[in-house]
C-alpha cells in the first residue's frame, strides 16, 4: 500500500462554487432547468443516445441535460471562446464508449489537455472543470444510518474502525460516513480510474480535526508523485468534494 498526505484547502458548512487557478466548480438546483431545450441543436448523436436511454426517468434526464449545459459553458469561459460559440462543437463523450466511463470534451474534434467531471444527486448537480490537471467531484444527500447495507462492501475493516472511532452522536456518523464515500468517489473519479478498482482499492482516515487527511492506495492505483488537493463541505443536507490532482 502506498501513503498520501491529502491536501486540504478549505472545510465549510456551506455548498459552494468554487474558482481556482487550478479550475472551477458550478453547483445548481436540478430545477435550474426552466426552458426546453433544443436537442438537436446542442448534443451530439452519441449524447442523444445517452439522453434516449433516460427516457422513462425524466428527471434524470434532466439532470444530465442541465450538466451538459453547465459544462459547456465552463468550457467557454475557460477557453477564451466566443459566448455565442456553437454548441454543438463542443462534444461531451465518456472514455469506454463515448456513454460510458469518465467524461472528456473535445472542442471542434480536438482534446486540448483539460478535464472534466460531473455529479447528480436527488436535487442538485456540480461541474467540475480542471485546467491542466485532473479534477474529481462528488456530492451526496447525507446519508441515512438506518439503510447502509450497501456501505458494507465500500468500506474496509479498518475504515469502519475509523469512522466509529470516538463518534460522538448519530449526526457525527452520518457525516463521517458520506464524507468519506465522497473523498473516495471524487479521487477515484480524479484519478481516471472509476469503479473498475472498486472502492476498496483506495483507503481514507480521519486526522484529530475530523477532515480526511490521508489515502492509502494499493500498489499503482494511486501517482505518490503527485498531490491530491481537496475542497470539502458540507452541511446537514449535501456533502461536496472537489479533488484536484496535480
Amino acid at each position: 500500500m502506498v501513503i498520501i498526505p491529502l491536501l486540504i484547502k478549505n472545510d465549510t458548512c456551506k455548498c459552494f462554487d468554487l474558482k481556482s487557478r487550478l479550475g472551477e466548480t458550478v453547483l445548481l438546483q436540478s430545477e435550474a432547468l426552466h426552458l426546453p431545450v433544443d436537442i438537436e441543436k446542442i448534443f451530439s448523436d452519441i449524447e442523444k443516445v445517452k439522453l434516449d436511454r433516460l427516457y422513462r426517468n425524466k428527471k434524470r434526464q434532466q439532470q444530465l441535460i442541465l450538466g451538459r449545459l453547465m459544462i459547456r459553458q465552463l468550457i467557454i469561459q475557460n477557453n477564451n471562446l466566443e459566448e455565442d460559440f456553437d454548441l454543438q462543437r463542443i462534444q461531451i463523450l465518456n472514455e469506454d464508449d463515448g456513454i460510458k466511463g469518465s467524461p472528456f470534451f473535445l472542442i471542434d474534434g480536438v482534446k486540448n489537455g483539460d478535464d472534466i467531471s460531473i455529479s447528480y444527486t436527488t436535487d442538485y448537480v456540480c461541474v467540475g472543470y480542471g485546467k491542466k490537471c485532473k479534477i474529481g467531484v462528488d456530492i451526496e444527500k447525507i446519508f441515512n444510518i438506518e439503510n447502509i447495507k450497501h456501505l458494507k462492501t465500500i468500506f474496509s475493516q479498518n475504515e469502519w474502525e475509523d469512522i466509529f472511532r470516538n463518534v460522538i452522536n448519530k449526526k457525527q456518523l452520518k457525516e463521517r460516513m458520506t464524507l468519506k464515500w465522497c473523498v473516495k468517489e471524487a479521487i477515484l473519479k480524479a484519478a481516471g480510474i472509476g469503479f473498475k478498482q472498486g472502492f476498496k482499492s483506495i483507503e481514507v482516515y480521519y486526522s484529530k480535526k475530523e477532515k480526511c487527511h490521508v489515502i492509502r492506495g494499493t500498489d499503482g492505483i494511486l501517482d505518490p508523485q503527485k498531490k491530491y488537493l481537496l475542497h470539502y463541505s458540507y452541511n446537514d443536507d449535501l456533502c461536496q468534494i472537489i479533488c484536484f490532482i496535480v
